[in-house]
């Protein structure tokens, strides 16, 4: 595409001109602090020229971010121009404002900063989504909030108990990201028009992907501590913005981390082909088994973890118009789901009835009735061992039910019955 000429010269002009070292940060309240006659001529030109047609998205108009918008005016245009030019050069900096007037977004990243998971590589895992180390996430304020880096470590350092808040900031801090290409619509508004912008993001949620890593990980649950959106550098004012915070921490915070490595990698990517495949209504249930799963693995309180591995089973194996042997179907389903052999099916038929009954006691006593738990063969568990293995148990039905394409309820009822349908 043509690079828009005039405007290169103009910025070239502009920075000869010491802008914007010879002007306030606050130049998008010129107004207030200065006399336009002040403003370098090169300046005034630029400003003369955002205010023609074909830059209309400068005229006071609501520029969106993502679930935010900031009013745009000329002189905020023209700071974002000249800095940009300073960061990548003139032509390129006309090049990409030139770019933006032949579409309708605004281009941007979707973020959801990610602990207790890290990863050495950038793998993509869906057509717009990544996961990436979280030093390789775009630069912008939210990164930096959540990991300092260097050069403010280092100042933070030298203040009278630094130590203490640089270790209170890096602990729980993320280890990896997902980032995922987004498409802002409308760019932007009246100032008067209340219209609510959509990312047009097609796929899988953060919160799916990040629900299946759990199945991927040993002893650890991945959680989402933050997700925001932030305008790609290339976007007119993306600096000047900021980003639009969408949600802070949702589910409780592993307590360690695991790595994920290539084949794990290639395990969810499967899984999350697998899991577009299934019925809206399957779907829905394995997020919230997950969700439940996840909460138990992070959990420390006992009674806590039975009561969300109990709702994770029964989301994922439980028939949806159960009748009143509920305990009943609980237990059968999830050994045939969980078992490759009648001596496994026996065995996880008993942690599973173990599973329901500490659940049930959770949510009507507040405690457990007993500190040890019996199995088939025999032999007894504590109640927290037991738990563990109802993890495992849980995470065998989830992976069985994502590969067969999910589990109606005629195939409860007639695992139930003692047919086979695995």
């Amino acid at each position: 595409m043509r690079a828009d000429q005039d405007l290169a010269r103009l910025i070239d002009e502009a920075q000869k001109a010491g802008f914007p070292d010879a002007f306030p940060n606050y130049v998008v309240e010129w107004k207030r602090h200065l006399d336009i006659s002040e403003l370098p001529d090169a300046v005034q030109r630029l400003l003369e020229h955002f205010e023609r047609p074909e830059y209309d998205f400068a005229q006071e108009r609501m520029f969106h971010v993502g679930s935010g918008a900031v009013r745009v005016s000329p002189p905020l245009l023209v700071n974002w121009t000249i800095t940009r030019a300073s960061d990548v050069g003139a032509e390129r900096a006309a090049e990409e404002i030139a770019a933006y007037l032949e579409v309708d977004y605004n281009a941007a990243f979707s973020i959801t900063a990610i602990t207790g998971l890290s990863t050495n590589c950038r793998r993509q895992l869906t057509d717009e989504t990544w996961i990436v180390p979280f030093s390789e996430v775009p630069a912008g304020q939210q990164k930096e909030s959540l990991r300092p880096d260097e050069a403010t470590i280092g100042s933070l350092l030298s203040l009278p108990d630094g130590i203490d808040f640089v270790r209170k900031s890096l602990e729980g801090a993320p280890e990896s990201a997902l980032v995922s290409d987004i498409q802002i619509r409308p760019r932007y508004s009246e100032p008067e028009d209340d219209t609510l912008a959509t990312d047009g993001s097609r796929g899988y949620e953060h919160e799916v992907i990040l629900a299946l890593a759990m199945l991927c990980c040993d002893e650890v649950a991945p959680v989402g501590i933050r997700k925001w959106r932030q305008l790609k550098p290339e976007v007119p004012l993306s600096g000047a913005l900021g980003t639009a915070y969408q949600y802070p921490v949702e589910q409780v915070v592993p307590r360690r981390s695991e790595t994920i490595d290539e084949h794990a990698l290639d395990t969810l990517q499967h899984m999350l082909t697998q899991y577009g495949a299934l019925r809206e209504k399957d779907q829905r249930r394995i997020k919230v088994a997950c969700d439940r799963l996840t909460q138990c693995i992070n959990r420390m309180h006992e009674v806590q973890r039975a009561i969300d591995l109990g709702i994770a089973v029964e989301s994922v194996i439980v028939p949806s118009d159960a009748p009143a042997q509920l305990s009943y179907q609980f237990r059968v389903v999830g050994a045939w789901l969980s078992g490759e052999t009648f001596e496994e099916r026996n065995q996880n038929y008993s942690v599973l009835r173990s599973i329901y009954d500490m659940r049930s006691e959770a949510v009507h006593n507040g405690v457990f009735s007993k500190n040890q738990r019996r199995l088939a063969d025999g032999s007894t568990l504590p109640n927290a061992k037991m738990i563990e293995k109802g993890i495992l148990i849980a995470k065998k039905c989830l992976r069985r039910v994502l590969e067969r394409g999910g589990l109606s309820d005629e195939d409860a009822r007639k695992l139930v019955l003692g047919e086979s349908v695995i």
